[in-house]
């Protein structure tokens, strides 16, 4: 059985999820290390993670190699999902200050 990072891509692209299981726990703590980098918090570090394996998964008719193996395409799927939340999580926050403010100008109009 081929256990290298091209052997078991070809059983991803065959849609074998043990294979897909397999990459991810050789490559997972490498991806936690570089969106932990990039991100504050560890929970949105998992997260970019899960986002890029699910991605790695959906995209893997058309995913390309490098070297022969798929840890490049990871690593830049994981700096774009830590950055998109990143925004997301500065959105929320802005909203959240908002909705603050308007609630105290209400209260302070009825009061």
């Amino acid at each position: 059985m081929d256990d290298d990072d091209a052997g078991l891509w070809s059983r991803v692209r065959q849609g074998d999820e043990l294979a897909l299981a397999a990459l991810f726990d050789r490559h997972e703590a490498r991806l936690f290390r570089h969106a932990c980098r990039l991100l504050t918090h560890r929970e949105d570090a998992k997260d970019a993670v899960t986002v890029a394996f699910f991605e790695l998964w959906r995209k893997r008719a058309s995913v390309r190699l490098v070297d022969g193996s798929p840890l490049p395409w990871l690593l830049n799927t994981v700096a774009h999902s830590a950055r998109n939340l990143e925004r997301s999580v500065r959105r929320y926050r802005l909203t959240e200050e908002q909705v603050r403010t308007v609630a105290a100008a209400v209260l302070a109009a009825l009061g």
